[in-house]
């Protein structure tokens, strides 16, 4: 046999089983790998179609989604916190009454509360008698400006005329006094007053009258010396200068006809010096007229600083009362409150500034448990800031007003309570600075 039929030979002779198992799996494994890639690249493909997004898609996505009933709409506006504080429910003015100064006469001793008509929570009116200490009285008048000094007659200022117009304000006219002068009409209307509560004015000279006296005998005394120096002719031109209101002078009788000279020497000739000593006697007789006016001018009644308390807020009330009857006078006897009511109340730094005028509070009682409506007055940096103002330099030691704040709208009932909770909401803004609230 050739070589060439020998490798036809082995060419053509069948495979062995071995190698068939072989083949088929390697063909097995390349479908394996296909159809794995296949698969990988599908997921692949999934993947970045849900990682890669057109702009227009990824707007759309962002939008709102569908309101249903787990979504509401969103209000916008300024937050809101609540303040919330303890406060002392106080009147706007406040005047402590302690007469001190009363003058209950000579060889008095310590002055004595005689008599207390009122007690606390009572209202007080004008012309209203409060208290009596030693047998004098204690009245309220109407008027801002208190007590710092006795009011006589011949007494100028705004304090006399704030008398008029109280005494005015309770019925009582005061003539044709200007204002500001305490004059004959302003004596009647105080001696009215004081006849309407039941007492007597202290007199405003008390020398029982003496001084009064003695001018009237001084102008007596200087018409007679006129009547003397005239001579026999008895040339005088006015009544008072006549013999009929000198001592031991006569009047004539029906029919009968007065001589002149009445008193001198018939037929007597006036000597050189006549002239001059009627001249002087004339001079003395207007000198003793002018003081006697002034003397009446000054007598009268007066008005003395511990008898007369002076409110500018009038119906006001009895605060407290702090003595009785038959105790000496050691402090306020009692305390008269008047104006609106307002409440005080002191914060931190951090609260305060959250606070500002105008805002409105709800003010609570602990007592009543009643609610009422408010607004805050002012907003103090300090403490003695926040206190209502005092009186001037001329105030009245037998006062002590609190003072006279204008920021509520509360009128002014009894109190309810003497403190009490109050809230304001605030707004989270810088405020300005101006604590008190009234309502």
């Amino acid at each position: 046999m050739s070589g060439a039929e020998r490798v036809m030979e082995h060419t053509e002779a069948p495979a062995t089983p071995e190698e068939d198992r072989g083949g088929l799996a390697r063909g097995r494994r390349v479908v394996l790998a296909v159809v794995g890639g296949a698969a990988l690249m599908a997921v692949g493909g999934l993947l970045a179609t849900t990682l890669v997004k057109s702009p227009a898609q990824v707007a759309a996505e962002t939008g709102p989604p569908a309101q249903g009933v787990l979504t509401a709409d969103v209000e916008r506006r300024v937050l809101a916190q609540t303040v919330v504080m303890r406060g002392t429910v106080v009147a706007d003015q406040s005047v402590a009454v302690s007469p001190q100064g009363v003058r209950s006469g000579e060889g008095a001793g310590a002055a004595l509360v005689t008599k207390l008509p009122l007690k606390a929570g009572d209202p007080v009116t004008a012309g209203r008698l409060i208290a009596e200490v030693s047998g004098r009285p204690v009245f309220t008048l109407h008027g801002a400006q208190p007590m710092y000094r006795d009011l006589k007659p011949g007494s100028t200022g705004d304090d006399v005329a704030q008398l008029q117009q109280a005494l005015r304000e309770l019925g009582h006219a005061t003539g044709g006094d200007a204002k500001g002068v305490f004059g004959a009409g302003t004596k009647a209307a105080l001696s009215a007053q004081y006849r309407a509560i039941g007492y007597a004015p202290l007199p405003a000279v008390a020398d029982g009258g003496a001084a009064l006296k003695a001018a009237r005998e001084a102008v007596r005394s200087a018409t007679w010396a006129v009547e003397d120096a005239s001579g026999p002719t008895g040339a005088v031109g006015t009544p008072e200068e006549t013999g009929s209101g000198r001592k031991g002078g006569a009047t004539p009788a029906p029919g009968a006809t007065a001589s002149p000279g009445a008193g001198a020497v018939p037929g007597a000739v006036p000597g050189p010096g006549a002239g001059r000593e009627l001249a002087r006697a004339r001079q003395a007789l207007g000198e003793a007229r002018a003081a006697l006016a002034a003397a009446e001018a000054a007598d009268g009644p007066m008005l003395p600083t511990a008898e007369a308390v002076f409110l500018s807020s009038l119906p006001a009330r009895v605060s407290s009362v702090g003595a009785r009857a038959g105790s000496p006078v050691s402090g306020p006897v009692l305390t008269l409150s008047g104006g609106e009511l307002v409440v005080e109340a002191y914060l931190k730094d951090d609260k305060r500034q959250l606070l500002r005028a105008g805002m409105t509070v709800v003010i609570s009682s602990e007592v009543s448990g009643t609610d009422v409506r408010g607004t805050v007055a002012a907003v103090a940096t300090e403490r003695s800031a926040a206190q209502p103002a005092g009186p001037g330099p001329q105030q009245d030691p037998g006062q002590s007003p609190k003072g006279g704040g204008n920021g509520g709208t509360a009128p002014p009932a009894a109190p309810t309570s003497a403190t009490g909770w109050w809230s304001a909401p605030t707004n989270r803004c810088p405020p300005a600075s101006p604590g008190r609230t009234s309502g």
